[in-house]
C-alpha cells in the first residue's frame, strides 16, 4: 500500500491537483470563498485545483489509517498537528513534515489530504 501526504493550497489556474465541489461538501464556507475560481472539468464538474505546499510519501504508523480517511481533506490545522503523533520517527520521510505541513499551514486555505 503506497501513502502520500499533501498540503496543498488553491490556485486560480487549471492545474493537475483538484478536487469536486462534491468532495469539499463537508465545508461549504470553502467553497462559498473560492466560489470564483472553479472550472468545469471535461465532464462537466466544478474543479477547484491546487497546488503543492508540502508532500511527503510514507511516514506514518498504522495507528494513521483508522483515524484519517483516505482522499477526504481536512482543513484545520488542528487534524494536521494530529497527523505527528502518527509520524514513524525512524523513518527519513517524516524529518520535515513540520515544517512543511503545520508550519506553513494556513486556516481558511490550506488543505491536507491522505492517499492510499
Amino acid at each position: 500500500m503506497g501513502l502520500d501526504l499533501s498540503h496543498v493550497r488553491p490556485t486560480k489556474d487549471e492545474g493537475l491537483e483538484g478536487f469536486t465541489k462534491d468532495e469539499l461538501s463537508a465545508n461549504p464556507e470553502y467553497i462559498a470563498r473560492y466560489n470564483d475560481w472553479f472550472h468545469k472539468d471535461d465532464d462537466g464538474n466544478d474543479v477547484l485545483y491546487f497546488v503543492e505546499k508540502g508532500y511527503q510519501r510514507k511516514g506514518v504508523i498504522k495507528e494513521f489509517y483508522a483515524d484519517f480517511e483516505n482522499c477526504v481533506p481536512y482543513f484545520e490545522k488542528r487534524s494536521v498537528e494530529k497527523v505527528m503523533i502518527y509520524l514513524d520517527l525512524n523513518s527519513p520521510f517524516s524529518a520535515d513534515f513540520k515544517k512543511n505541513f503545520v508550519d506553513n499551514f494556513i486556516e481558511g486555505e490550506s488543505m491536507f489530504y491522505a492517499s492510499w
